[in-house]
């Protein structure tokens, strides 16, 4: 950041000092605010560590349900059976603002009825699919936290940056530049002080 330039005079000292305070009040609300994006951040990557780690146990059940439905039915049969989409599912992101972030949350449509015959294919399939449908939720909610964790992340590092501007640039040049002025001032105000002293003195001899 530039150095900021200053004509020493009492209007420019007022200016500099609510330029000041301006910023000092700036950078209490961006340092709360970067307090309170740390905390939401560190909640939700804690969050979503422990949302993967069911996702993965989940999907892994998914699998061995599936590998015993396939075991159970006719391989001909359930293979057709899965050549089309057993159902549909509608999807719809809604956005809220935290803390000025956009954050999403991933509204589900539930599904309707799973469209197959039942000749040939184990009842494991529909154990799978329902198991499916929970991974499904635990996926949508990992989207989720993903996308809040980046947002948040990236809102975290520029508040972080206008932080530290403010208290390692903007902040001390405006007090450095008060205090040159106020130096300044009262050197002109010793010097004028001085030249009074000395035409009183010089009025007096007369």
């Amino acid at each position: 950041m530039p150095e900021i330039r200053v004509h020493p005079n009492r209007m420019e000292l007022m200016r500099l000092r609510q330029r000041l305070a301006v910023a000092r009040r700036g950078h209490k609300l961006l340092k709360d605010k970067q307090e309170e994006l740390t905390r939401q951040f560190l909640a939700r990557v804690n969050e979503l560590k422990d949302v993967l780690e069911d996702l993965i146990a989940s999907l892994e059940d998914v699998n061995r349900t599936f590998q015993l439905a396939t075991a159970l039915g006719d391989p001909f049969l359930f293979d057709r059976t899965l050549i089309k989409p057993l159902t549909e599912m509608k999807v719809d992101i809604i956005w809220s603002s935290l803390l000025n972030v956009d954050i999403p949350t991933v509204k589900v449509v539930p599904p309707g009825p799973l469209l197959y015959g039942f000749l040939g294919v184990s009842i494991q399939l529909d154990t799978a699919y329902n198991k499916l449908l929970n991974s499904l939720n635990k996926l949508i909610q990992l989207v989720e936290l993903e996308e809040a964790v980046i947002d948040l992340g990236l809102a975290l590092e520029s508040t972080r940056r206008r932080v530290n501007a403010l208290e390692h640039e903007l902040i001390p040049q405006l007090e450095e530049s008060i205090k040159f002025i106020s130096m300044k001032l009262e050197e002109t105000q010793r010097s004028t002080i001085t030249r009074l002293m000395k035409i009183k003195d010089i009025i007096r001899e007369k």
